[in-house]
C-alpha cells in the first residue's frame, strides 16, 4: 500500500502505482496461497489413490473448458502499442533519418495527469530506432533525467 500511496509518508512517486495496479497484481500471492490449499488437499487424499486420480481428472476437465473460453477475452491487438506496420516505420526511420531526428508521437495524460504517456508504436521510437521523440519513458517522472529541467 506504501508503493501506491508514498504519499502517506511524505516519500515522492505519487500517481507512479495505481490502487488498481495493485489490487489486480493481488492474483499472485491469492494464487500461491489457492495453490497451496489444493496440495494440501491432494496430500491429504492421496491416501486414497481414487479419490487422488478423480481430483487430477476433475481439475483438467475444469481447466480444458474454461482455458478455451477465457482465451476468447485476450485481444492482444487491441491493446499493443507496437504492430508490424509499426516495425516497418521502425526500419524506415533507422534507414532513412539522421540520428539526432526528433518525431512528434501522439501522447496524453495519465495517471491523474502527473504523467504523459504515448498512446501508440511512436513511443517505442527512441528504444527501437535510436531516434528522440517528444514523449520519454515512463519512468521519467519518477527519477533524474539527463539534464536539469527534464521532466518539465
Amino acid at each position: 500500500m506504501v508503493a501506491t500511496n508514498p504519499e502517506w509518508l511524505s516519500l515522492p512517486g505519487t500517481g507512479i502505482i495505481s490502487n488498481f495496479a495493485l489490487f489486480i497484481a493481488s492474483y499472485i500471492p491469492v494464487s500461491l496461497l489457492t495453490g497451496n490449499a489444493f496440495g494440501v488437499i491432494l496430500e491429504r487424499w492421496s491416501k486414497r489413490l481414487y479419490i487422488s486420480m478423480l481430483m487430477v481428472i476433475l481439475i483438467t476437465v475444469v481447466s480444458l473448458v474454461a482455458v478455451p473460453q477465457r482465451m476468447k477475452d485476450v485481444q492482444i491487438a487491441r491493446h499493443a502499442l507496437v504492430t508490424r506496420p509499426d516495425l516497418h516505420a521502425m526500419a524506415w526511420i533507422r534507414e532513412n533519418t539522421p540520428i539526432d531526428a526528433q518525431f512528434l508521437v501522439n501522447s496524453f495524460f495519465a495517471y491523474g495527469g502527473s504523467s504523459v504517456v504515448g498512446s501508440d508504436g511512436g513511443w517505442w521510437i527512441p528504444l527501437l530506432t535510436k531516434r528522440g521523440n517528444t514523449v520519454p519513458p515512463l519512468n521519467y517522472s519518477a527519477e533524474q533525467g539527463p539534464f536539469t529541467n527534464y521532466r518539465e
